[in-house]
């Protein structure tokens, strides 16, 4: 029923440490946070504006590797799209040929047995 040799259930305990889990998370930011702002205090206009550009240049990146990303899923979705679409017509005429050996095979069927 959820419950451990505890008394607690797997319920509470599964959310005991998804909260530990936020808690360090949070303090890890936070702790981040602080250290960053020191460092770009001590840093010169020049080196802030050097971080800047480097930043900017790899926003940049990123941007164009999602939008990469995009689009090979994009044309994956078309290329399984197509190939269903052959495979919608290949079933259609294998049904259609089968069809028609269904008629040729009772034919001969009938001249067998006369």
């Amino acid at each position: 029923d959820g419950e451990s040799l505890s008394g607690v259930s797997c319920d509470d305990q599964e959310e005991a440490k998804q909260s530990s889990g936020r808690f360090f998370e949070n303090d890890f930011a936070e702790t981040f946070d602080s250290m960053k702002a020191d460092m770009m205090e001590n840093k010169t206009r020049s080196e802030l504006i050097e971080e800047i550009v480097n930043l900017d240049k790899i926003v940049t990146n990123l941007e164009k590797e999602k939008e990469k990303e995009r689009f090979s899923s994009t044309d994956t979705n078309n290329e399984l799209r197509d190939e269903m679409e052959r495979m919608v017509k290949e079933i259609a005429a294998l049904k259609q040929e089968n069809s028609q050996l269904k008629l040729e095979n009772s034919k001969l069927l009938e001249k067998g047995a006369t």
